[in-house]
């Protein structure tokens, strides 16, 4: 059969089994792998190489590699053994025939017998077959599930991992801010501190400025009571100046004259 043909046998293979025979892996791909140097031995070898469900596999080995196994070659029979089988055949015909009829009739009981009993094996083996690749499949699904659970979690791990060295990243950033804020907080304690000493300055200064207006009272009295003083002071020059000075209806000038050694001065 040409490749057509086994391609129809296939598809009518597979649509039997309740598939698609045009989904997944298709027959052209199972035919090259038998094309190549390492042709497949065996259903699991085909699979392994063209991928696919396991029962496809199966049944692609099976139809190409009995498509592929030499046939006997028909050769033309030889003179003498045809001269031989003329001069036999008329003597042994009617035995043949009636050997024949017995063989053939025991034959055919006895292949009738064996197709039971094959066919009850060939279901048996075709349900146990059948079983055996749908667990493949749900194996394979099963691993592939698992395979993408460990993609993902090789993601949530690099994730974490990202997201531990932004932890540090951050640790250390809080830690810089919190030496930052400690300094403000030192400089908030010295403003603090510099604004009660400056409370205490102005107060002092306060004080100074009240002592000070009561010190210039008590100057401008003094001044005052001083520059009172200089006026008596004056005015007692002034009369002094005025009991020293001569009279000349009391006193003559030889008397005043002769007198004057015995007159002291007050002042």
């Amino acid at each position: 059969m040409d490749l057509q043909e086994l391609k129809s046998v296939y598809h009518s293979a597979i649509i039997q089994k309740g598939s698609d025979p045009e989904r997944g892996t298709t027959f052209e791909k199972y035919w090259n792998c038998f094309n190549s140097d390492s042709p497949p031995q065996n259903a699991t070898q085909l699979k392994l190489i063209a991928g696919g469900e396991s029962a496809k596999a199966r049944i692609a080995f099976e139809i190409i590699s009995n498509a592929l196994k030499p046939k006997a070659v028909a050769r033309t029979k030889a003179g003498w053994y045809v001269e031989m089988e003329q001069s036999l055949f008329h003597t042994f015909q009617k035995k043949l025939d009636s050997l024949w009829d017995t063989f053939d009739r025991e034959v055919q009981e006895l292949a009738k017998s064996r197709s039971q009993i094959a066919e009850g094996k060939a279901n048996q083996l075709q349900h146990e077959l059948s079983e055996i690749d749908a667990a493949v499949d749900e194996l394979e699904k099963e691993l592939l599930s698992q395979r993408q659970k460990n993609k993902e979690l090789q993601d949530q791990i690099q994730s974490f991992s990202k997201l531990e060295h932004k932890l540090e990243q951050l640790n250390i950033r809080l830690e810089e801010k919190q030496q930052q804020i400690d300094e403000k907080n030192k400089q908030i304690e010295e403003v603090h501190q510099l604004k009660q000493d400056l409370a205490l300055c102005k107060a002092e200064l306060n004080s100074v400025r009240q002592e000070l207006a009561s010190n210039g009272t008590a100057l401008e009295r003094v001044r005052s009571s001083y520059e009172e003083q200089l006026t008596r002071n004056g005015r007692l020059e002034g009369e002094l100046n005025a009991l020293k000075a001569p009279s000349d209806s009391v006193y003559g000038d030889e008397q005043f004259y002769g007198q004057e050694d015995d007159i002291d001065d007050p002042f």
